[in-house]
């Protein structure tokens, strides 16, 4: 069981996953019919602003998540733990390029995010077993 100061951070927690969710969508629609041509094409146009944004949303969510794991307030399953912790440094990058300014505007750590076998291959996949993790932990309010 929850505690009330738990709980309200989890809802806190949600309200951003519902923030990454809706970018989610968002960066797929505009991926459909969509012709990749270059990353810097791709940067420069709304599907590639979908997704930084996106990526920057699901940081803070897996940072809460993170968070009340660390002080012991949620358990989060060990395969589950070890994804986040897989694509935290990843996502981080995301985050601080959309927020924090960088003089250089095509960064070469940005551009190096979009090369082959990077994580960001598997970050639908994790988006949606953090959903369905927070889901699980929340579905008594319903």
């Amino acid at each position: 069981m929850l505690t009330k100061p738990t709980e309200k951070r989890l809802i806190a927690i949600y309200r951003r996953m519902a923030w990454a969710d809706y970018l989610r969508q968002d960066y797929y629609r505009e991926l459909k019919g969509y012709e990749f041509r270059s990353v810097l094409e791709f940067l420069q146009l709304p599907i590639g602003m979908y997704l930084y944004f996106w990526y920057a949303a699901l940081f803070t969510v897996i940072e809460g998540l993170l968070e009340l794991e660390e002080k012991g307030r949620i358990k989060i399953p060990v395969l589950l733990l070890n994804r986040i912790n897989g694509v935290k440094p990843s996502l981080e990058k995301h985050r601080n390029f959309v927020f924090h300014y960088r003089p250089d505007p095509w960064d070469k750590d940005m551009l190096r995010m979009f090369e082959p076998n990077k994580q960001y291959q598997i970050m639908g996949k994790l988006h949606d077993e953090i959903g369905n993790f927070l889901t699980s932990k929340l579905e008594h309010l319903k």
